[in-house]
């Protein structure tokens, strides 16, 4: 998604939080061969539809996969971690 490219996956593990179904690309059920070859069918066979998935995947991981975000994501889990020990997040 970062090269601007749209996404045929498998619905497994972590994919439907980081693949936007319908958004930046596709999800279908593992072992799901049918609907894998439809997808990707779909999507060579519509420019249009490639260029907004690619276009949407890619802003979607420079803004929620970037550096920063990632640095912000993991302050949050300190400050909880620190929340939870009763400690004020003051100390950072």
């Amino acid at each position: 998604m970062a090269c601007g490219v749209p996404v045929v996956a498998t619905d497994a593990s972590d994919n439907r939080l980081v693949v936007p179904e319908g958004r930046a690309g596709f999800l279908v059920g593992v072992g799901d061969v049918p609907a894998l070859a439809d997808r990707i069918g779909r999507l060579l066979a519509d420019a249009e539809l490639r260029r907004a998935f690619g276009a949407f995947g890619r802003q979607w991981v420079t803004s929620e996969f970037s550096t920063a975000a990632l640095a912000r994501r993991t302050g949050l889990v300190y400050l909880e971690a620190l929340r939870r020990a009763g400690r004020p997040s003051s100390v950072i």
